[in-house]
């Protein structure tokens, strides 16, 4: 079943094209199918050309590399027998359904489509899982910052899941680099001095 494009009944009046993702007892994610855009088609073609020298060539590729970043939730997978037209698997919307809710095959989708289905469906449920321990962990700091609590395990666990993520270590501001030297929390050890002011 897996790799296969069914249509499938989401709600009592809506029934949807979907490609099959994975199957574990008896359930299955389904990521829906919508027409490709030309947009998508042209986002996938420079991939296939040899490169060309010239500046403004190299722009609209940069542009359109751009754009596949952006645009990482939909992965074009063309016009496989059965299907009216070319398509597109929108990987964010996903939908978990019973044998009963399945109303026919409609068509098989090629491997290696479907393995990058996979993986980029696999990395999106992974840093989703990432954001929300990321959430937990803020509360936790915030938290401990009001009890006035040490938290710089918390933080280094916050670095890792951001550097995970793909976000930069950097401050946001230039002004965030000034106060203690970095440090996460006001420094407490080695010697106190106390200035007196004149009078």
């Amino acid at each position: 079943m897996e790799g296969v494009v069914c249509l499938i009944k989401i709600s009592a009046d809506r029934i949807v094209p979907a490609l099959c993702l994975k199957e574990v007892n008896g359930s299955y994610s389904f990521a829906q199918i919508r027409r490709a855009s030309n947009e998508d088609i042209v986002n996938i073609q420079p991939a296939k050309n040899e490169k060309v020298k010239d500046k403004k060539r190299k722009k609209e590729e940069n542009q359109m590399t751009n754009n596949k970043k952006q645009e990482v939730d939909s992965i074009y997978i063309g016009q496989p027998a059965g299907l009216k037209s070319t398509s597109v698997v929108m990987l964010r919307k996903i939908f978990l359904i019973n044998n009963n809710a399945i109303i026919k095959q409609i068509a098989e989708v090629p491997i290696e489509d479907y393995q990058k289905c996979l993986q980029t469906f696999r990395k999106i449920k992974r840093i989703n899982e990432l954001h929300q321990q990321l959430h937990r962990i803020k509360k936790k700091i915030q938290l401990a910052q009001y009890n006035n609590e040490k938290y710089g395990d918390l933080e280094k666990l916050k670095d890792q899941i951001l550097k995970e993520i793909g976000y930069s270590n950097q401050p946001l501001f230039e002004k965030e680099k000034k106060p203690y030297k970095n440090f996460r929390e006001v420094p407490n050890k080695g010697r106190i001095k106390v200035y007196y002011g004149g009078r």
